[in-house]
């Protein structure tokens, strides 16, 4: 998925001499090695976060390498485009016939890092990703590189992830299909009398049966529908509940992220009154994304929307949020935000309202952003608070 280029000449802009990916997303969006949540193997993420021994080095230059344990061959010689591959030891014992024998490198995972970062070459800024280096890592690094400047690398990621290429965005639209698919299988149990897990699990399969895995799956009803994770359990639906769910779908790593609310019976007053604002907000927002608008305008124009309609106590950190590898991405529609929009950047516009000892409400479009405007990618799939 990273346009390895376009990533070389932003460490070149930053005096990057050479990049330690050690993130899960990231390792994923380099190397395709599936060290995210979704993967249908949940050992490979497991092992590849808890151990901190999983890499990939890249230099601003022309070489990159996948460093993994010995116990994850198969999987990174299957996945990895990376085809710089160094094993670091395990305690997994393997008999393997002479021709398939694999070469550990160093013993340690972070030994293995040490000299590949020694091959390629001597530097004197590298970048990291803070949040997923150990102390004890960074410890032996600074020990090994002692001249080295450490410079966050994260946000070189973060900037290239904003514009998402055409088969990034291939990938959201199916997952955002799919996510409409186990919304209609789920929202077809709604009734009196029926259990939320049981709604829950409707829309899980059908994630499953069309080749996707599930990243959010928050789903409450009643009161519990004002609890914005609520797990869903044995609560059953009575008359005159909101439904609320805000799901997603991930497909081939990349999430989307919905949100819809249902009424059972028939709407209160007081709920209709809540989502007639949200939704005015949150619809407003999608009709104005379109290339070069700030993103701290929209904001503070769905702010009004819902002040107006007489709710002034209303606060949001932010309106909605890009989304990709992870559920939750910059850029933000978000106070103060002098960023414009720009083609390729994708969004969740949401406006969602809480209220635990009653209910809550949300609507939640993703939309991509184009040359000439928007795909509303959920555009077929109804926003508005519906009765069933």
């Amino acid at each position: 998925m990273v346009n390895m280029e376009k990533l070389r000449m932003m460490m070149e802009e930053q005096g990057i001499e050479l990049m330690i990916v050690s993130s899960g997303e990231n390792i994923f969006y380099t190397s395709q090695f599936p060290s995210i949540p979704s993967v249908r193997n949940r050992g490979v993420f497991n092992q590849s976060r808890i151990s901190n021994a999983v890499f990939v080095v890249i230099n601003s230059k022309d070489k990159e390498t996948f460093i993994c344990t010995v116990g994850m061959a198969g999987v990174a010689e299957k996945h990895s485009i990376i085809k710089d591959i160094r094993f670091s030891g395990t305690g997994i014992y393997f008999e393997r016939i002479p021709t398939e024998e694999k070469a550990v490198f160093k013993s340690d995972p972070h030994d293995c890092l040490i000299e590949v970062i020694r091959e390629h070459g001597p530097v004197k800024r590298i970048g990291i990703e803070p949040r997923y280096v150990s102390s004890d890592l960074y410890q032996k690094l600074s020990s090994a590189f002692p001249g080295v400047e450490w410079a966050d690398g994260q946000s070189v990621f973060s900037k290239l992830r904003e514009i998402k290429s055409p088969e990034e965005i291939t990938r959201i639209r199916q997952a955002v299909a799919v996510t409409v698919k186990g919304l209609k299988a789920a929202t077809a149990l709604i009734a009196e009398g029926t259990r939320e897990e049981e709604i829950l699990i409707a829309y899980k399969n059908t994630l499953l049966n069309n080749d996707c895995d599930w990243g959010t799956t928050t789903l409450g009803a009643g009161k519990n529908s004002g609890e914005t994770y609520n797990i869903a359990g044995e609560y059953n639906l009575q008359r005159g509940d909101i439904v609320r769910f805000d799901c997603g779908a991930v497909y081939k790593g990349y999430f989307s992220d919905l949100a819809r609310c249902y009424a059972v019976g028939e709407i209160p007053d007081r709920a209709k009154k809540l989502f007639d604002a949200i939704y005015r907000a949150e619809q407003g927002i999608v009709q104005r994304l379109e290339p070069g608008v700030k993103l701290g305008d929209l904001f503070d124009y769905g702010m009004k929307v819902v002040w107006d309609a007489g709710f002034p106590q209303y606060k949001r950190g932010n309106l909605g949020h890009s989304f990709g590898l992870v559920v939750h991405e910059p850029p933000l529609i978000s106070e103060g935000n002098a960023q414009v929009v720009a083609p390729g950047m994708v969004f969740a516009v949401e406006a969602p309202f809480y209220i635990p000892s009653f209910a809550g409400v949300n609507a939640e479009n993703n939309v991509v952003v184009t040359e000439k405007g928007i795909e509303i990618m959920d555009k077929d799939f109804e926003t508005e608070l519906k009765i069933i």
